[in-house]
Order: structure tokens, then sequence, then C-alpha cells
């Protein structure tokens, strides 16, 4: 009986003990990725990705722009087949 409640409480002390470290690794990884997101802010090359971005955006709009009005225009009763 005094074997188990010894197996019983290491147990407990093992899980908790993993928790912990677990726990510790997380904020750990944490930490490292923000500090990561930090450096990879200032990157020139990050900057000009947002950049390219915003044109590719810019640029989409304004082909959809084009082909809406191609498809808005009305056609002439001469044309009709």
């Amino acid at each position: 009986m005094f074997a188990a409640i010894i197996v019983a409480l290491a147990v407990l002390c093992a899980i908790f003990f993993i928790r912990y470290y677990a726990a510790k690794t997380r904020l750990t990884e944490k930490s490292i990725d923000m500090a990561i997101a930090r450096r990879l802010l200032a990157s020139p090359v990050i900057m000009e990705v947002s950049e390219l971005r915003e044109l590719n955006s810019v640029m989409r709009n304004l082909l959809i722009d084009f082909v809406e009005a191609e498809d808005v225009k009305p056609r002439s009763a001469g044309s009709q087949l």
C-alpha cells in the first residue's frame, strides 16, 4: 500500500514537471517567433514585397474595372445576328 502511494506521488510530480517544462518551451518558442518577426519587419525585402502586393492589388482592381466596363457596353441594333 505504501509503495502504491509513493508511485502515485511520483507520477503526480512527473506530470507537473512535464507540464512546467512544456509551458516553458512554448513560451520560449513564442518569444523566438516574435524576435524573428521583428527582424523580418525591418527587412528591406519584406518592405519591397508589401509594396509589390499593394501595386498588384491596384493593377488587379483596374483590370477588373476594364473588364466590367467592356461587359456593360450597349450593343448597337445593327450588329445583331
